[in-house]
Formats: C-alpha cells, structure tokens, sequence
C-alpha cells in the first residue's frame, strides 16, 4: 500500500528505531483499525532498520520468519519459548522482530512472540508489531504490553483526510477526474486507506471501459477487501448496522447481535476508528450497498428478521418494520400480517401506492387470520384502481366470487360494489352493496350507532366506518347509475364529529350531492308516449331547480377544497367534478383547480390517483370546449385518453369518448367522428349520466350531417332518461336546446320555442353558456321585426361568458338578419367577424353554416355532380340547393354575396345542362345527386 499522509507516523518509528537499546522501550505496537496500512508502516519501518544495520525477522503466522533465520544458530529446538531465548542468546547485533497481524496468529507464534517480548529488557532485540484489537478484553496485544512491564511505545494510525485520499487518487487514476473521484469516495470510505484503494483500483480498471464509472451495482473489490482483512466480530456489526440502517442503535445492536452491551460497544468503537462505520452508527449508502450485496442471502435474510422483531419488541411503528419483512421476502412472524398492512395503509397516505400494493401482498399471503387476508385483497384492488384500473378486472372477479358467500366484512363490500359499478355491473354492485347494509336496529345514518357502541371503542369505529364506506359507494351508485337509486344517507344526516377530525369533513358534502345530483327517480312523470319528455316549466319547479344546482356546486366545490387524495375519497372528487361539468359551473380558475392541475401535470406524481388526473384532462377540454376552443378540447381530451385509455375508463368512458366526437363533428371532421361513435353503447352506458354525453354526441353528428330525424330521436332519448332522473345536465347534455335546434331545422316552431323557454327558465338571470345559446335559437321563433333586438341579446350573453364558437354562430345569425332587412353593408360587415371567429375556433361546421347551407353535411358541393355526363361547378350546386328549397333570387344573391343578375345566370345554365324550363323541376334534379361523393360511407351509417 503507497504511504501517503504518513510523515509523522514514519518519523515517530525512526527515532525509535535510532535510540540505543537501554534508552528506549523494547516494544513498539501500531495501533489503528482495520484497513489503515499497518503493515505498509510496519514494511517501511523494517526497511529503515536495515538501513540501518539492524538485522531483521519477521513473524506472520508461523514460528521462525524469514530475513535473519542464521540468527538462530544449528538449533534443534522446536519448543516455541526456547527458540526465542536461543534466538536472542545467539544474536551477534542488534535485532528487529516485525510481527504483522499480531490478532490473527496462530498458537505457537504467539509463544514464540511472548517469550521474545519478555527478553527485550536484556537489549538485544527489540519487537515492533502491528495488530486489530480484538473483540474481547484484554487482547494479545494487551498481554505483550504487560510483558514489557509497561514499557511500550504506541504509533496511532488514523483514517486519511481528503487532500490524502485526492494524492492517493492522483497517482492511480489519470487525468483530471481525480480530484473529483476522491471527493466522492472519501465520504464513502471515511479515509480508511484499505478501503480507499480498493475503490481507486477499480476506478482505475474502469476508466477504459466507462468513463463514468464506478456506477452500477455495489463495489465489488470494496466489499471484498472489507472483508478479508476485518475480523469476524467487526463484520458481523457492519453487516447488522448495514440491515438496521436508520433504525440502527446501540441497544438494537445488541439485540440483533444477541451480544452484551460491553462487546458491542468494544467492537463499534473498532468499526467507528477504521472510518467504515460513522459515529451516528450508520453506513455511508455506497458501502452499506456493498456489505448488503456481499452479505450471504441466508444470512441477510436472518439479520432482516431479526431486526424487524427487535423493532417490534420495542413498539416501533408498523411502517419502520415492514421495509424488513418486505426485503427479507417471508414473514412467518404471527404478527406479521398486521404490521404489513398497517405499513400499506401509511404508504397509500404517502401516495406511495405501488409500495402500498407490495405491502398489501405480502399481507394478504403473510396474513394470519381470513379477515386480514379478504381486507387486503380488497385494498389491493382500491390502489390498483388508482395506478392501473384495467388490472382490477380478473382480481374483482376473484373478490366478488369469495364475497358471495357471506364472509367478507360490510367496509368490504361496500367498496367492492364501487369497482362493479365502475366496470358497468349494475345489478352485481346493488347486491354487493345490499350486503353490506347494517344488521337491523343498528341505523343507517353515517356516524349513527348506538349509545353504547363508542367511536372510541373498536366495534363502534368499526361500524362506524363500514357505515361511510356504505355511504361513500352509495353516492358513486347513484351517481353512476341513477335508476338504481340505492338507498343512501338521508341529505341531512351528519357525519360523527371524529370522522371529520380524521380527513372526512367533505363526507356530509358528499351525502348532500348525491341528493342534489338525482334528487328522485320521477318515473311516474316520464312520459308513456308523445313527441318528448315532459319539461318542468313551471316557476316552482325551476326555482327549486336552480336552487339545486347552486347547493349541487357549493357541495362539489367543498368536497374539491377540503378532501385529500385518499382511496376513500376518489370516488366523492370524481363526481364533483362531474358536477361541476355537467352544471356548467366549472371554473377553471379557481384556487383548488389550479393546485390539482398542478399536480396532475407532474408525469412520475404517484400521488395523483391516475382516474382523478385523467378526469382533470377530460375538465380541462370541457373548460376550453366551453370558450370555443376546440383545438385545445380535443387535445386535452386525447391527453386523457394517453393518460386512462378507453378500455380503463369503464363506465365512464362516454364522457371523453362523447367529448371527442363533439370536438370533432364541431371541426367537421366528421370520418374521425364516425370512427369515435362506431362503438355501439350498453346497457350501463345508457344507464350512466357519463352515456348520455356519448349519445348527446351521436346527436349533434347526426345533426351536422343532416340526418335530422336520427338526431331528434337521440336528443329525445337523452331528454326521456334526465326526466325519468330528475337530473339536470346543462353543462354536458343541454337536451331541449339540442332538440330545439333540430326542430327548428325541421320547420316545428312551436315545440322548439316550448323547449327554449323551459330551458331559460333555469337559468333566467345568469349570464350561462346555456342561456346565451337558448336566446340565440329563440331568435328564429319571435316575430321578424324582434330578430335583431334578440339576437344582440344573445350575443352579449356569449360574449360575457366568453364562448367564441356560440358567439360566432350568433353573429352569422345576426348577419343574416341585417341582410333579410336590406342592411347588406352591415350584414357582410358582421359576416365576415362571424366567419374571423369561426376560422379561430376552428370551427368548420358553424362556417358551413354561415355560408347559407342548412346542414354541413352539403356544405361543399360534389365535385361532379353528373347526369349523363353534365355536371354543375361548385356556384352552380349552390344555387341550384337554394333554389330547391324555395329561396328567391334575391334572397340566394344576399345569402352568397353576389348581384342578382349572377344568380340568374346560374339558373340559365343549369336549365340548359338539364334541359328543364320551370324552377320546380330543379329539386328533382338536386334529390337526384344524393349524398355528395366525398361524403363518407361511415358517416351514412352512423346517420
């Protein structure tokens, strides 16, 4: 080993080496731990001796050593105390007897060593030796010190500093990465030279292979060296402090050691000298990776075990345990279960789930009693839900097949009903949850037990919280199933004040919104037959309405603000953010939305329950879609869909599938939007509020594309399902504007201004997404004279709520108007801001629209629209459409912004292509071209 910072070491054995034998003691020790280049100073000081003349022998584990054997003379003696005073009888000079690794020699050496100690006083030989104080009191090297009736002289080696282990690295490793490699093992190694130069020779043998090494797995050499040249009693510490780690003290190092307290303080004052182990009884995390790789797996195992009892002995919290059992892989402790489940339930509060499932697993198979094991399966699948929803299917299946017979407890299935509703079993998730209803006479209202069932008590906190687990799965029913309408907490029921010192203040919130959300099946005012839904048009019934909507936000908003991200509370923040979107009250910038986006956009938060940050996706392209940005919508809804694909969403994937067609039929992307809509829908979906934002979609692609009759169906069927509900969903399924709008198409006034005022009478002095579009198509059903008056109302209803695509369609509408009234100027002027906006939301159907063409689907002309070979242009086609529809000259000339004169140049030539004389014959002629060429065969079927 190179001899570096060791000058005063050096120095120290020359003036004892050059004192004359009767002035200076006859034993010299160099003392330090383990690793420290005892024996490089033991080597450099046997050299100086022969410089010096002094002869020389050394002893390492046998009797004689080599260098000056002829000292000995023709001797036949092999007793080890007579070879050593024949040896000092026969020296003719001055003796040096160099004894390296004094601790570990064997029997007859030790003799031999003793008795020359001994012989020192007679000055012809003195003993210089080097050794690792043992583990036990006193040492060899304490003996020999006695020997010498005391007179010893000590050199102290110590650990080397940093700009000594920086040298070391300079001349074994070129080039300028040594300074910066010494600087990154002297924290590892402590200074200890062995270790040290270990760790350089393998930087020195990477360097051409790797720059950047040493990385990678754990310093072989490293542990190696370590262990060749520390004793048994030092290992066996390192390797329990390494297992112990941040739990590491005194007391639990005696434990796992099952040592007394003295030993072990002896042995970690050795281990703390030689710079291996830090003074807070701790390894730098290199070096205890490379003992822990070292380390025989059987051995670790046991240490692990070990430790986790000692931990448990001394009422160590679960989570500081079951690092030790989950790394040790077994768990046969019979409270290990617990301890490992109690670990899970802190992880899942961390938000560290994927440790949580491990946990949870190991419990479930670990797990000493079936009730341990049933809850853990059941909370495997609450934290699978938020990582990898589409992973809870086959474990459900398992779950709700063991559930069925009777065994599982009420928490327990309870939330195994929330994840069958989720994957669409309705009537699987009922009966689960019927299940999981109290005995009788225990009540049903969360927090309602018995006088003398305490919430402090077990049974009573037990009842208690299967109680919310009830209420929570309740509310998720309803909301995603209304018809069911399980039975759920009365709205004004209170949660147990400790409940809500526990993280569920947001729960009485919760029990108020399901109510608020469906306040009552009406099926009994559904309609058996008629044209529509009954509306509720009367006054009462709106107030009530409105007054339920804004209860139905101030509740969402509460659950957003106050709750955490908790298995127990997922399900509550999905359905206010739900709320929230289906009211059409969502606010983007409000403080607790900009906190969960926050977290949400951060890829590797684990936090983040992947359902919540996918739902967060699907509001922000409600958000954008809501002020007419359309692009960004549908951005934001694939966003999700990378996020939580369709496959993982369940039941709830028709609100970002429903999202997504509507995004796209409103760009006139109408092939990818029939590929959207081509997924027929179920049961579940039609039975969810999540569905009908699907089947609104499949309406207003239908309205678009012109099959207008389809559309009205749809928008009837949405109008059916919401009354038979009693819900409102303004936000996302705004049914009587829709259907509104296709009865206006279809020339049915009366119906469609009864749907507008219904629908205005819900929100009759806000400044709504909803009411701006319902003034706008109230417009075609007041008299012509009041048009413009309405129309500019609508338009700054729009322009308030910020809504660029409704407030371009409203100023096309308004441009038609002035040009009906003869104000040409002022209609081209407004046309053109109509048509500036459209273009900026992208919006291509709303601009066929403007440009005269009642339905996008024709909104461009077939490129040959033939019979027998005569085809009409584009302007042809136009004005040959218009005309069929019974439009005048005039009226076709305002409408394309062209002289009459042109209009009746058009009409000449199509009669000549077609050779017909009277106008009504063009209709004929227009039927005759069907479907435009480009129009795709999918959009046809969908329509």
């Amino acid at each position: 080993m190179s001899l570096v910072d060791r000058d005063g070491e050096l120095a120290e054995l020359g003036r004892w080496l050059r004192r004359r034998p009767a002035d200076s003691a006859g034993l010299c020790v160099i003392e330090g731990p383990a690793l420290c280049g005892k024996t490089a100073l033991l080597e450099a000081a046997c050299a100086e001796a022969r410089r010096m003349g002094i002869g020389v022998l050394t002893v390492r584990g046998s009797v004689c050593g080599v260098g000056y054997a002829e000292e000995l003379g023709e001797s036949g003696a092999r007793e080890p105390g007579e070879q050593a005073r024949r040896l000092v009888a026969a020296a003719t000079r001055s003796l040096l007897l160099a004894v390296d690794e004094t601790d570990l020699l064997a029997p007859e050496s030790r003799a031999f060593v003793r008795e020359v100690v001994r012989l020192t006083h007679t000055g012809r030989i003195r003993v210089l030796l080097t050794g690792v104080s043992a583990a036990t009191v006193p040492s060899i090297v304490d003996e020999l010190r006695e020997l010498a009736a005391g007179w010893a002289e000590r050199v102290r080696v110590r650990p080397l500093g940093r700009a000594a282990v920086a040298e070391l690295a300079r001349a074994r490793v070129p080039g300028p990465r040594a300074d910066t490699l010494a600087e990154a093992i002297h924290p590892v190694t402590g200074g200890n030279p062995g270790l040290t130069l270990a760790m350089l020779d393998e930087a020195a043998a990477a360097v051409g292979r790797d720059p950047d090494a040493p990385d990678g797995l754990p310093s072989a050499g490293l542990a190696r060296r370590l262990r060749e040249h520390t004793s048994r009693e030092v290992m066996n510490l390192v390797e329990a402090v390494a297992v112990l780690d941040a739990q590491c003290t005194p007391e639990r190092l005696w434990n796992v050691l099952e040592k007394d307290a003295e030993y072990v303080s002896h042995v970690a004052g050795q281990a703390i000298a030689s710079g291996i182990v830090r003074p807070d009884m701790t390894l730098h995390p290199y070096l205890r990776d490379a003992v822990l790789w070292s380390t025989h797996p059987a051995g670790l195992r046991s240490l692990r075990l070990r430790a986790a009892q000692v931990l448990h002995e001394q009422g160590v919290p679960a989570w500081e345990i079951a690092p030790y059992l989950h790394e040790a892989g077994i768990a046969p402790q019979p409270w290990a279960g617990g301890v490992l489940y109690e670990a899970a339930e802190h992880a899942s509060r961390l938000g560290r789930h994927r440790l949580a499932v491990q946990l949870l697993e190991s419990a479930s198979f670990w797990g000493s009693g079936p009730d341990l094991r049933e809850e853990a399966g059941v909370r495997i699948t609450d934290m699978v839900w938020w990582m990898d929803p589409a992973l809870t299917a086959p474990r459900l299946r398992r779950l709700a097949a063991a559930a069925s017979d009777g065994t599982f407890k009420p928490g327990s299935l309870a939330r195994l009903s929330r994840h069958l509703a989720r994957h669409g079993e309705m009537a699987q998730a009922s009966d689960m949850l019927r299940l999981a209803e109290p005995a009788p006479g225990r009540g049903n209202a969360v927090g309602a037990v018995s006088p003398g069932d305490a919430l402090g008590t077990a049974d009573g906190a037990a009842d208690v919280r299967a109680e919310v687990q009830r209420a929570l799965s309740g509310l998720w029913l309803r909301h995603l199933f209304p018809d069911a309408c399980p039975d759920a907490p009365a709205p004004d029921d209170q949660p147990h004040p400790q409940l809500i010192a526990e993280g569920f203040s947001w729960l009485s919130s919760a029990q108020r919104l399901s109510w608020l959300l469906a306040p009552g099946v009406q099926c009994s005012d559904a309609p058996n037959s008629g044209p529509r839904p009954t509306g509720s048009a009367d006054s009462a019934g709106s107030a009530k309405a409105v007054k339920d909507v804004e209860a139905a936000v101030t509740c969402a908003e509460e659950i957003l603000q106050s709750a955490n991200f908790d298995y127990s509370s997922l399900e509550p923040m999905l359905v206010a953010l739900f709320c929230l979107m289906a009211t059409g009250r969502l606010d983007p910038h409000a403080p607790w939305y900009a906190a969960l986006a926050d977290n949400a956009a951060l890829a590797d938060n684990e936090r983040m329950p992947l359902p919540l940050a996918s739902m967060l996706s699907v509001a922000e392209a409600v958000a954008a879609w809501w002020k007419g940005d359309l692009v960004a919508a549908q951005t934001a809804v694939h966003r999700g869909f990378e996020r939580w694909d369709a496959d993982r969403w369940g039941v709830l994937a028709g609100l970002p599938r429903g999202l997504s067609a509507l995004m796209l039929t409103e760009q006139g992307r109408f092939e990818e939007a029939a590929a959207q809509l081509a997924r027929p829908m179920t049961e579940a979906d039609l039975a969810s509020p999540y569905g009908l934002v699907y089947l609104r979609a499949r309406g207003r692609f239908r309205l678009a594309t012109g099959a207008l009759r389809a559309a009205v169906a749809d928008f009837r069927s949405c109008g059916a399902i919401l009354t038979a509900w009693g819900m409102e969903m303004p936000g996302l399924v705004p049914w009587r504007l829709d259907l509104a709008e296709a009865l206006l198409k279809l020339e049915e006034y009366a119906e469609a201004a009864e749907l507008i005022d219904e629908q205005l009478a819900f929100s009759p002095d806000s400044n709504t997404r909803a009411r701006g579009i319902g003034l706008r198509l109230r417009v075609a059903t007041v008299p012509p004279g009041e048009r413009a008056l309405a129309c500019r109302k609508s338009i700054a209803v729009l322009q308030s709520c910020g809504d660029e695509l409704e407030y371009a369609r409203a100023l096309g509408q308004l441009a038609q108007i002035y040009k009906h009234t003869g104000d040409l100027a002022g209609g081209r002027k407004t046309m053109r801001l109509a048509e500036k906006t459209a273009r900026g939301c992208g919006a291509q159907w709303a601009l066929a629209e403007m440009s005269g063409g009642s339905q996008a689907r024709r909104k461009v002309p077939p490129p040959a629209a033939r019979r027998g070979g005569r085809s009409l242009t584009p302007a042809e086609w136009n004005v040959a459409r218009m005309a069929a529809q019974g439009y005048t000259n005039r009226e076709i000339a305002e409408s394309l912004y062209v002289t009459a004169s042109t209009i009746e140049q058009h009409l000449t030539r199509i009669y000549r292509k077609f050779d017909i004389r009277r106008r009504d014959e063009i209709a004929a002629i227009v039927e005759s071209r069907g479907a435009p060429d480009h129009t795709p065969a999918e959009i046809q079927d969908v329509a």
